[in-house]
Order: C-alpha cells, then structure tokens, then sequence
C-alpha cells in the first residue's frame, strides 16, 4: 500500500495535503474550528460487495482537535482528488468518488464528482473527512449458479435448469449467453440486465457417458465479464 501522511493545518489558511501518489486533500481556510490541527491521508482496506467496481486504493483522511477528539464534519467543503490509471477511456465517464457510509456499511458514490481525463484525476467537494475510493459506476455482470449437472435417461432428455443473470451495478447492460456444445442449449441468448436463462440438454445421438459444456454470459462493458458456467 502507498505510505501515509500527516501533516499540520492551519485553521486560519488554505491549506492542502498531497501524497506521492497524487492524492489531494484541499481545505479552505474556515472549514474547522481551533488552531493548528494534524490531519492525516492514510491509505486503507474495505469490502467492496460485487455492486462495487474500486478503482485504485482506497484511502482514510482522519483528523483531530487540540483536544485528540476526532473531527469528522467541516464547516466548509474540501475538495479531494484521487489519481487513476488504466481506464478504458469509455469508461471514464462514469467514475465517481465514493465514500464508506458507517451507517449501512457500503461505499456511496458522490454526486459532486467530476472527472480531469487530461490530468487522469476525478475530484468531489466534500463537507466531511471519511474513507475515499474511485469507482466504475456503470454495470455489474452477476451469474448464477457457477455450476449446473444434469442426468438424462435413455427415454428421455433432463429438465432445463436456469441461471440468474443480474446487473448488480448501474446503467444498462445488455448480455448475450452461448454455448461450446451444440448439445446444451442457452435460451434466450440474449437480454438487458435482470433475467433468467434456461439451459436445456439433448442427448440424442450422445454415447453413454460422462459430459461437460460451458455455458459463457458475456456482457460487454460491465464489470466481472464474462462468466461461465460449466
């Protein structure tokens, strides 16, 4: 992980804490009360649940009083800047700061952020010190179950089984199922976001045996694509 770093803000100036990294914590003169106060960029490990694509590292700006009481809201907002590297450019557009919500447990994307592409940096005004991350706010490819078996009878083909598809993120993804073997059959092959896929077997013409196929869901431009099923 990156090193931290803290430093001593004058309450009476603006004031900014910048890391090797590019990390920036700006605040305006004003934001907190008191004299000379340490604040602290720290960078730190969350969760992030599948809904959640992180972009980068997480980070922790803390700060605390002259009386070691810890400061979390600011009088007036301070603007933070994250760097990121290695971005599609289609997807630049949809990266956000997000914050740690203590309260539900889960990163929250802010809606003041904005987005440098030339300088590679999404930025957001903030009223209070917490946990930052850049995330990909667009579509989240989730499929399930990750197997399926099946057991046909000489008289009869087995019943179809489904797979659940999801887009556990944000915005429209649109998804497209296949199969390796002509013999296990996706149906539909297609959707948008939410739906449920059936998947059918024909034995006929197939030895006695063992077999396998691998059902692929592939969504273009989502997150965790594609998947697989075998």
């Amino acid at each position: 992980l990156p090193l931290s770093k803290t430093a001593f803000i004058a309450t009476t100036e603006n004031s900014s804490v910048t890391l090797a990294s590019g990390v920036r914590f700006a605040l305006p003169a004003g934001a907190v009360s008191g004299a000379t106060f340490p604040l602290t960029i720290a960078p730190t490990v969350r969760p992030f649940p599948r809904s959640i694509r992180p972009i980068g590292t997480a980070y922790e700006i803390s700060a605390s009083d002259a009386a070691g009481t810890p400061i979390s809201g600011l009088k007036r907002s301070a603007l933070i800047e994250l760097p990121y590297s290695g971005v599609d450019p289609a997807r630049e557009s949809r990266l956000k700061i997000s914050t740690w919500d203590e309260n539900v447990g889960t990163w929250k994307a802010l809606p003041t952020s904005v987005v440098d592409r030339g300088r590679k940096t999404v930025m957001a005004l903030v009223p209070y010190l917490a946990r930052f991350v850049i995330t990909d706010t667009g579509p989240v490819l989730d499929v399930s179950p990750t197997s399926l078996s099946f057991t046909a009878t000489t008289e009869a083909d087995p019943a179809s089984q489904a797979l659940t598809v999801s887009n556990t993120g944000s915005g429209t993804m649109d998804w497209s199922a296949s199969s390796n073997q002509s013999w296990a059959t996706p149906s539909p092959s297609s959707g948008t976001n939410s739906g449920s896929i059936g998947v059918s077997i024909s034995h006929a013409g197939l030895a006695p045996g063992a077999y396998s196929a691998t059902v692929t869901v592939d969504a273009p431009g989502a997150a965790g694509t594609p998947k697989t099923v075998s």
